[in-house]
């Protein structure tokens, strides 16, 4: 326990901030449709916005983790741990161009 704990407060500051920002861009875009009717009841137009910002948002948290993880992978010295830190990394990095035909493809249904 006290090896894992030692990891992720090592890790923790490896998280770059376009990941911090990502994440708040989600939190603020779900809440906005949460709370759609509270918030703007006389702006029929927010629902949208609010969507893209989310869909906006997924390519560059993805992003943001494939920059972790490279700094992660970095960081390890054993080659076993190097090698799984790689795949993810890799793995990663082939989510992250999906995420972004994803988000593409939502942007243009969005607009239509």
């Amino acid at each position: 326990m006290r090896v894992l704990v030692h990891f992720l407060l090592r890790t923790f500051h490896l998280i770059p901030p376009l990941l911090w920002w990502a994440v708040a861009g989600v939190v603020v875009g779900a809440l906005n449709l949460l709370f759609q009717l509270e918030l703007w009841p006389h702006t029929p137009g927010v629902e949208p916005v609010a969507l893209m910002l989310i869909v906006g948002c997924l390519p560059l948290g993805q992003w943001g983790v494939v920059i972790t993880l490279e700094r992660i992978r970095q960081t390890v010295r054993h080659t076993f741990w190097w090698m799984c830190w790689s795949l993810a990394w890799l793995l990663s990095i082939l989510i992250f161009a999906g995420m972004v035909a994803v988000c593409l493809f939502s942007f243009a249904i969005i607009l239509s």
